[in-house]
């Protein structure tokens, strides 16, 4: 018997010996090779190395050539590991393209299958099976709750951490993903394993979260008697007595867990638990009556501990690049965060969405991205809000593209106050992307030293994650740790979603291969920006100061042109501050004035009064220099005091104030240029 054929989790898991290679290559992208972990008809698994920080990941390259159909399905499954974050749900960490071959990459979790901890150990005892049950509907209840339903849930895609004692779902291949309009299934064809399908699935009608209940009765049926609860040899039997026959009792020494089972296999969604957290928190409670002393896990989740858990295994999850690059995500959204958050148990389902929620979501970003009036679009925010309530991703969604469309539009404190508001929320999906935002509008203000606040803060909160590890990055650039910068900004970008990734990773590395003098490295960068988030005005912002860096006026012009433009009619003070610099270089004095004055005027800059004092100096225009500095002496009397602290200035204010000798300085000697600044991180696209 071909048993890698008969067993999927061997055709995974199993290391052969029939390999068409002479042996495992060396290297594969930037992964080192440790050994062959097993071998299907679709591809090789290996235990691979990080050599940037010395981790184990299991690498699946893929071989042949699937059909588009198996293609697709690759690359969803990839989207959907990528994108779920669950102490109970094996996480895919990049996928990439080497020799000609696609690659996966997710996490390296040593333990045996459910499927081969059942073969080898027989049923388990009622409490250990009803609290290994309550951990997996917690992980599908958070799959749920972000549109997505595994649809092959059984024993062989379980793998019962060794490290930890969790049992942790993997293979999403068949998941249908809500947020995915693509359809990978015909109406009325049914998709799964029959054995563990509920009759809704096997009839090929359109399931809900409560086709997974069934399942999960299955599962435990499995679990608690050691067989399945319809042993039929053919698929068409199996899927006769699914549609007209009820199970027997699968026994064990908890009745109640026995008849709750029972329930999960009612043939009639609706006589089934409503929803997976129903469902944990009834099977915690038949649990309890012999509780468990396991480990906890990072996310406060119980786990359970598996007697005779030996045998070294290795999840694997297959995936595909291609048809990824069709993909978009949402312009912000709860997957620009990594941070796993904690079960929370539900009594009851959430309300029915209204279908003009996402049409008026959809809508406003769609006016968003395409440049309109807030005004315009914050009444279709308005008008969702209420639609929303109660379905947490669309609300965090609907949020966070009120709070990026204030800051692009320059409603700036409108932008801070929501951005307050998220924060105080501690949701780490609203509070992350919200300590950016206020760190990004501080700095639009030319409030350096509070922008530093929330980013330190995040920082702190996300260490290892992509959010802080950027955070911690435009901190060490302010500070002019620049090779800190640097190192922080690789760490992000090695980490982040490779599905989803974004230009502020890319710009900010930009900022720091120019302080380190490689210009032609921070266009490549650049570039690489404007590809992932086009008309992103910090990307213009950055490539004219790499351009200033050559003294190549022309194209920096350009550049911070086509910034302000985009951040039109508020624009921002670091655009303002290199336009000054790049017009006095090419002697435009008028558009250097004018520039001056919008930071004096719109960002309260005295130091911009200063700089219009000396261009209307030189323009001869002796009366309104002076104006200049006694409105800066009157209303920035800090800035007044700093600036009169250099000799050579007190000179020539007192002069132009008619307090002193005349002793102006030289021609273009107080007109030099601004310095230049350390990076600010546009919004994700």
């Amino acid at each position: 018997m071909n048993r890698a054929r008969d067993d999927p989790a061997s055709a995974r898991y199993a290391r052969v010996s029939d390999s068409s290679e002479v042996g495992p290559p060396h290297a594969i992208g930037p992964y080192e090779v440790r050994e062959e972990l097993g071998r299907g008809c679709m591809g090789v698994v290996y235990r691979v190395r990080r050599p940037a920080d010395g981790k184990n990941f299991a690498l699946k390259v893929v071989l042949g050539k699937p059909n588009e159909e198996a293609l697709a399905r690759f690359a969803r499954e990839a989207q959907v590991g990528i994108r779920l974050r669950h102490p109970g749900i094996v996480p895919v960490v990049d996928l990439g393209q080497a020799g000609g071959r696609l690659y996966l990459v997710m996490e390296f979790c040593p333990g045996e299958t459910l499927k081969q901890k059942l073969r080898s150990g027989g049923a388990m005892p009622a409490a250990i099976a009803a609290d290994l049950g309550a951990q997996l509907a917690d992980a599908l209840g958070t799959a749920h709750e972000q549109g997505v339903l595994h649809r092959d849930l059984k024993p062989a895609n379980i793998i019962i951490d060794q490290r930890t004692g969790i049992p942790r779902i993997t293979d999403f291949g068949l998941a249908r993903d809500n947020r995915d309009n693509r359809a990978l299934t015909l109406s009325g064809q049914a998709v799964g394993t029959p054995s563990h399908m509920a009759p809704e699935q096997i009839r090929g009608q359109k399931i809900d979260p409560r086709a997974e209940v069934w399942a999960l009765g299955v599962l435990l049926y499995e679990c608690i008697s050691g067989q399945l609860p319809f042993p039929a040899e053919t698929y068409t039997e199996v899927g006769r007595q699914i549609l007209h026959d009820e199970p027997p009792s699968p026994g064990g020494d908890d009745p109640e867990l026995a008849a709750y089972v029972l329930d999960m296999l009612s043939k009639n969604p609706d006589h089934r638990p409503e929803n997976m957290r129903a469902v944990a928190k009834r099977l915690r409670e038949l649990a309890a009556p012999e509780p468990l002393a396991p480990p906890s896990s990072e996310a406060g989740v119980p786990v359970v501990v598996l007697a005779g858990i030996a045998v070294l295994g290795v999840v694997l999850l297959l995936g595909l690049l291609v048809g990824l690059l069709l993909w978009e995500p949402d312009a912000v959204s709860a997957a620009d965060v990594t941070p796993e958050e904690p079960s929370v148990e539900v009594d009851s389902p959430a309300p029915e969405l209204d279908p003009r929620a996402e049409e008026l979501l959809a809508e406003a970003e769609q006016l968003a991205a395409e440049r309109a009036v807030a005004d315009r679009v914050l009444p279709l925010y308005d008008e969702a809000e209420p639609l929303v309530a109660g379905h947490p991703e669309l609300e965090r969604r609907l949020q966070l593209g009120r709070l990026q469309l204030l800051y692009r539009r320059g409603r700036y404190p409108e932008a801070l106050e929501l951005a307050e508001a998220l924060i105080k929320t501690k949701d780490p999906a609203r509070m992350y992307p919200a300590l950016r935002f206020k760190g990004w509008t501080l700095l639009r203000l030319d409030k350096r030293r509070k922008a530093m606040q929330p980013w330190q803060e995040l920082a702190q909160l996300d260490r290892d994650g992509v959010a802080g590890l950027d955070a911690a990055s435009v901190v060490a650039f302010f500070g002019g740790d620049i090779i800190k910068g640097v190192e922080c900004n690789q760490l992000a970008r090695d980490r982040e979603d490779p599905l989803a990734r974004k230009s502020f990773l890319y710009y900010s590395a930009a900022y720091g291969a120019m302080s380190q003098g490689d210009t032609q490295q921070a266009h490549t960068y650049l570039d690489q920006a404007e590809r992932l988030g086009p008309d992103c005005p910090e990307t213009a912002l950055i490539r004219a100061m790499v351009y200033q860096k050559t003294r190549d006026w022309t194209n920096a012009r350009a550049a911070i042109e086509r910034a302000l433009e985009l951040t039109a009619p508020r624009g921002f003070a670091q655009g303002l501050n290199v336009l000054v610099g790049v017009a006095l270089n090419q002697r435009d004095n008028a558009v250097a004035l004018e520039a001056c004055e919008r930071l004096a005027d719109d960002f309260g800059q005295g130091q911009a009064l200063f700089r219009c004092a000396q261009i209307r100096w030189q323009l001869n225009r002796r009366k309104r220099a002076r104006k200049d500095l006694e409105r800066l002496r009157d209303d920035f009397p800090e800035v007044w005091r700093q600036l009169r602290g250099n000799q050579k200035v007190q000179r020539w204010t007192n002069h132009v104030l008619g307090a002193g000798q005349p002793q102006p300085v030289k021609p273009g000697e107080p007109l030099e240029e601004p310095p230049e600044q350390p990076p600010v991180d546009d919004p994700p696209r």
